[in-house]
């Protein structure tokens, strides 16, 4: 059963990406980095439209989506 709750609040996800540097399985060490070791970050908002929006810091690219319902 999937129900909707129609609301005018909106939430979301924050998100941040690393280059994994150990071999095998990912440890610890993959994910405590600090900040400027990251790859890339973003967000997700989930309302009435959903947005995306992710920035490449090695290519200083951002990029965004946005989706109406």
């Amino acid at each position: 059963m999937v129900v909707v709750v129609s609301s005018s609040v909106s939430t979301g996800t924050i998100f941040s990406v690393f280059k994994k540097t150990s071999l095998g399985e990912p440890t610890v060490n993959d994910i405590l980095k600090p900040g400027t070791d990251m790859v890339a970050a973003g967000y997700c908002m989930y309302g009435s439209a959903i947005d995306v929006s992710v920035e490449e810091n090695a290519k200083h690219m951002s990029h965004k989506l946005e989706i109406q319902k």
